[in-house]
C-alpha cells in the first residue's frame, strides 16, 4: 500500500472555511483604517495650511489677498488652494467676496465619494468639525461654492 502524501479534501475545504472566516472579519476593518488614515493625513495639511493662515494673518491683518481672492497655500508643502492629498481635495469654502477679513472656513473634500462621503471643515478658531455626508464636489474652482451649513450634514466637533 502507498503512503499517502498531502492534503485531503476535508482538510483543504476546512482551510479555505477558516481563511473566508478571517478575511470576512478583517476585511471590513482594514477598509475603515484606511479611511480614517486618509481622514488623518487630511487633517494634518488643513492644519499645516491653518499655521499659514495664522502667520498671513499676522503679516496683513486679514485672512484675504485682497477683497475677491484667498491666499495661495504654500508650494514647499505643495499645499496650494485645490491641493490634493492624493484622496481628499483641500480648498476655501465660500467666495472670499462675501467673508470679513478675520475669518475664514477650510474644507477638505474626498475624490472618490463612494469611499468617503464626508468632508472635514477647520475656522480660524481651529475648531475641526467632520461630517458625514457632502454636496461638495472636488473640481478646477478655486474655493467650494456656497456655505457648510447647506452643503455639509451630520457635522460633529472632533
Amino acid at each position: 500500500m502507498k503512503k499517502q502524501v498531502g492534503f485531503g479534501l476535508v482538510e483543504m475545504m476546512f482551510t479555505v472555511g477558516i481563511m473566508g472566516i478571517l478575511v470576512a472579519w478583517a476585511l471590513p476593518n482594514y477598509f475603515e483604517y484606511i479611511r480614517k488614515s486618509r481622514r488623518y493625513d487630511a487633517q494634518r495639511m488643513m492644519m499645516n495650511n491653518a499655521k499659514f493662515m495664522e502667520q498671513f494673518y499676522s503679516r496683513k491683518y486679514s485672512f484675504k489677498q485682497n477683497s475677491t481672492t484667498w491666499p495661495t497655500f504654500p508650494e514647499d508643502e505643495k499645499l496650494y488652494t485645490g491641493s490634493k492629498t492624493g484622496h481628499f481635495c483641500i480648498k476655501m469654502q465660500g467666495n472670499p467676496r462675501g467673508v470679513k477679513g478675520d475669518h475664514y472656513t477650510m474644507k477638505a473634500v474626498a475624490f472618490d465619494k463612494k469611499a468617503d462621503a464626508g468632508s472635514l471643515i477647520l475656522n480660524e478658531d481651529f475648531q475641526l468639525m467632520i461630517c458625514e455626508n457632502s454636496s461638495s464636489t472636488c473640481d478646477d474652482s478655486v474655493f467650494f461654492k456656497g456655505d457648510s451649513a447647506r452643503t455639509d450634514k451630520n457635522c460633529r466637533f472632533l
